[in-house]
């Protein structure tokens, strides 16, 4: 599977859990307003709900969250702020450039490893949540999974902007 294919399963992934979470929150909304209605008819409320929507969202909202960075990485999408870089001379860009990749990556790295520590203990643990006793394995895993993408395409950035600035440097 190539880059750009990945990065679209990637992207309709995180779409569809963020999808599933607004029609899981947005049915529990009309079920408690047909029990509110109901409730005028009747003398007692009949306290409709569904039952772990709360569960289901959160692992819908973390798993759309965390499958996301690696695609803002992948398409250089995220926000930046330009207070300094505009005024150096190119070169000097093209370096800054470079150095704030590896930066990144190894931040990302760092939590990555820090993030894996948790996951073991989590899943060690067995951890569930609280009203559907969906394992928090499954809550994690796109946090594992959304951080080692970041952190490999981070890297390849920081690896091809590396061998630019070294290539030019030897011309």
């Amino acid at each position: 599977m190539g880059k750009a294919r990945a990065m679209q399963l990637l992207a309709w992934t995180a779409g569809a859990a963020l999808a599933v979470a607004v029609m899981v929150t947005v049915a529990d909304i009309a079920v408690r307003a047909f029990g509110r209605l109901a409730s005028l008819v009747w003398a007692e409320p009949l306290g409709f709900g569904i039952v772990g929507v709360v569960d289901i969202v959160q692992l819908c909202v973390v798993t759309a969250a965390w499958l996301s960075v690696p695609w803002g990485f992948a398409i250089a999408g995220h926000v930046s702020v330009d207070l300094l870089e505009s005024r150096l001379p190119a070169p000097a860009r093209r370096w800054l450039g470079s150095f704030t990749a590896l930066a990144t990556c190894g931040f990302l790295a760092s939590v990555l490893l820090a993030s894996l520590r948790q996951f073991q203990d989590i899943v060690a643990w067995g951890d569930r949540s609280a009203t559907l006793g969906i394992a928090m394995f499954w809550y994690w895993l796109p946090l594992i999974a959304g951080l080692a993408l970041s952190v490999a395409i981070t890297l390849a950035h920081t690896l091809r902007s590396l061998s630019r600035r070294l290539g030019a440097g030897h011309r």
